[in-house]
């Protein structure tokens, strides 16, 4: 069986979110970095408000899970590292349904 690279974590990430919340500002970003023969890896997925970053998952080069090919989450607290795409997902569906109930009490 064929491992599952971290880009492709993400990018299954990414259709679940996509699909379940069509409406949101959800994107896949490539953020690898060239530096003359040196290439620097790294791919999020973000979740946006207004053009704020509310939370993202990571893949690449000096992530936590990088080497295990898992992804890190990140949402303005300690960041949770070695995490599949779908506990990612869950931690995304947290903070976009708290950020609803926020917008639903303004």
């Amino acid at each position: 069986m064929e491992e599952v690279t971290g880009k492709q974590r993400l990018e299954r990430l990414y259709e679940r979110l996509k699909k379940n919340y069509p409406n949101e500002d959800i994107r896949f970003e490539d953020e690898t970095l060239i530096i003359g023969k040196y290439k620097l890896v790294k791919f999020k997925v973000a979740y946006y408000i207004n053009g704020r970053q509310m939370c993202d998952a990571v893949w690449g080069d000096g992530s936590y899970g990088f080497k295990e090919n898992l992804l890190e989450f990140y949402n303005w607290d300690e960041p949770i590292g070695n995490i599949t795409e779908h506990k990612a997902y869950k931690f995304f569906e947290a903070c976009i349904e708290t950020e609803r109930r926020v917008e639903a009490n303004k």
